[in-house]
């Protein structure tokens, strides 16, 4: 791709300011040449945006800290036709300002929240004895057109974490239930993420993340919506943070008794090499690079670990060592390829 095609992202600024392509003046010229350093108008909209989400979560935490509150003293009629009405109203504040709108946006998050909430309440009021993944999957049913009209990130990653809910409560729920239960006593986090061990699971939440981590790099270029970088990060994040698990346990297991387990070394070394070739050739992005270096170093420790059976403080001060190589070997690469970037 010619370089003047490409976009001028403050990563790319960086890069060429770094290697010496841009001085110190020319950068700033740069960057607000491409809108990048804001103006007024710049800031005025930030805030704009920024009052207008903080203005949106106070008020949904209020509702939900007034059922809280007040849930044995609320008459249940009370409580459906509340919720309802805040629930119209959001919508129609988000049909009369536009989804285009920082308002406008900030008014269909919140109507993308609030089913939950009434689904929660209805659930609790009448004790449907539903499994649990079901109000996450109902939820995000419902939210659904909302989110292919809103044009939001925000939007697409809540409908993203309730699709992987639905997923996990579904599986250790109804389908495979995890043969113990005092993950549940020591945090919800620590119960979604042991039950990772579960290959099958681990394998399906990668997928269905890769796909949307897929979907979102192929799109990206071209819907201005989809410009903000956090988003495939957060994806990438949870595809290598859901693979750590079952691979160290891949590499200590010798007797598995799931077959996939022993496929999701496979499955990681296949996703580190394209993810390492696509944000090095194709889409520029260090953290990337830098997230999949670090689970590469996490995974090669686990298999040295394992091998050298370190049992005294000669072999712990090998190990210790190799890690500091594979670090700054690492860093040194990031580096280099950082000034590669610029130079190009």
């Amino acid at each position: 791709m010619d370089p003047l095609d490409q976009p001028a992202t403050p990563g790319r600024m960086r890069q060429l300011h770094s290697t010496g392509v841009l001085d110190a003046d020319a950068y700033e010229r740069a960057l607000a040449l491409a809108g990048i350093t804001p103006d007024g108008l710049a800031w005025r909209r930030f805030l704009d945006w920024l009052l207008a989400g903080l203005g949106a979560a106070l008020v949904l935490s209020g509702i939900i800290f007034f059922f809280a509150y007040n849930w044995a003293d609320m008459h249940r009629f009370a409580k459906f036709a509340l919720l309802e009405f805040t629930l119209l109203i959001t919508v129609a504040l988000a049909w009369r300002l536009g989804p285009d709108t920082h308002g406008g946006r900030a008014a269909l998050i919140g109507a993308a929240v609030l089913p939950g909430v009434l689904l929660a309440v209805y659930g609790q009021t009448y004790q449907t004895g539903a499994d649990p993944y079901g109000l996450f999957l109902t939820w995000g049913l419902l939210i659904t057109p909302w989110v292919f009209i809103g044009r939001s990130v925000v939007l697409w990653m809540l409908l993203l974490v309730l699709g992987n809910l639905s997923l996990i409560l579904y599986w250790i729920g109804v389908y495979r239930p995890p043969q113990w239960n005092f993950g549940q006593e020591l945090g919800l986090l620590f119960w979604l993420g042991i039950t990772f061990t579960d290959a099958d699971l681990a394998l399906l939440v990668v997928a269905l993340n890769a796909a949307a981590l897929f979907t979102y790099e192929m799109f990206a270029n071209k819907l201005e919506w989809l410009s903000s970088r956090w988003m495939p990060r957060v994806l990438a994040l949870v595809v290598l943070a859901t693979l750590t698990v079952p691979v160290i346990r891949a590499i200590f297991d010798h007797h598995p008794d799931m077959l996939s387990v022993r496929w999701v070394p496979a499955v990681w070394a296949v996703i580190t090499v394209v993810g390492i070739l696509a944000y090095r050739n194709v889409r520029h992005d260090l953290f990337m690079l830098a997230a999949l270096l670090l689970e590469a170093i996490v995974i090669v420790t686990s298999f040295l670990i394992e091998r050298m059976h370190i049992n005294d403080a000669g072999t712990m001060l090998l190990l210790s060592l190799l890690v500091v190589l594979m670090t700054g070997a690492s860093a040194y690469w990031l580096r280099r390829t950082a000034q590669t970037w610029g130079s190009e």
